[in-house]
C-alpha cells in the first residue's frame, strides 16, 4: 500500500511540474501535427469588410505554388481578428501573401476525388504566413469557407 501511495504522490508532483512549465508560442505552431502536411499557396485579397463584432471578413483568390504533383486554385472567405495582425498592418483589396492550406484528399465516404471541382462549399483549415512583406511568426490560423476550388492530382 505504501508503494502505491508513494507512486501516486510522485506522479502528481511530476504532472504538476510539467503543467507549470512555460512553452514559448514562437517555437510551437498552433497545430504541430498537421502544419507540415499542409500545401503552400499564394493569395490575393478580393474584398475586406468589417463585421459588427469588429472582425474582418476577407475574401481571397488562392492557388498552389511549388508542387507540380498537386495543383489547386479557388476562392475562399475567412474571418480574422484585426488584433491578431501586427501593429500597423491592415488587410486591403489587392494585398497578396503566402498561406498554408489543408487540401482535402478524399470525400467523406472514402474513395478519391476525380480531377476537377469538389462539391462545395467546403471548409478548409490553414495558416496565413505572410501579407505583403510582413512575415507572421507564428503563422495566423484561419478556417476558410471555400465556395469554389479545383484540385488536380498529377501523380498518376
Amino acid at each position: 500500500m505504501k508503494r502505491i501511495l508513494s507512486l501516486l504522490v510522485w506522479m502528481i508532483l511530476g504532472g504538476a511540474t510539467l503543467f507549470g512549465q512555460d512553452i514559448d508560442p514562437r517555437t510551437t505552431y498552433p497545430i504541430d501535427s498537421c502544419i507540415y502536411f499542409m500545401q503552400p499557396g499564394v493569395y490575393k485579397v478580393r474584398s475586406v469588410g468589417t463585421l459588427p463584432n469588429g472582425n474582418l471578413g476577407v475574401s481571397v483568390n488562392f492557388q498552389s505554388v511549388g508542387n507540380a504533383d498537386l495543383v489547386f486554385m479557388g476562392r475562399g472567405n475567412f474571418l480574422i481578428d484585426p488584433n491578431d495582425l501586427p501593429v500597423g498592418l491592415t488587410l486591403s483589396v489587392d494585398d497578396t501573401g503566402n498561406m498554408l492550406v489543408g487540401v482535402p484528399d478524399s470525400p467523406p465516404g472514402g474513395g478519391d476525388w476525380p480531377d476537377g471541382p469538389l462539391p462545395v462549399p467546403i471548409v478548409i483549415n490553414g495558416f496565413l504566413n505572410k501579407v505583403g512583406a510582413t512575415l507572421f511568426d507564428p503563422p495566423l490560423a484561419i478556417t476558410m469557407q471555400v465556395p469554389l476550388i479545383t484540385i488536380m492530382d498529377n501523380t498518376q
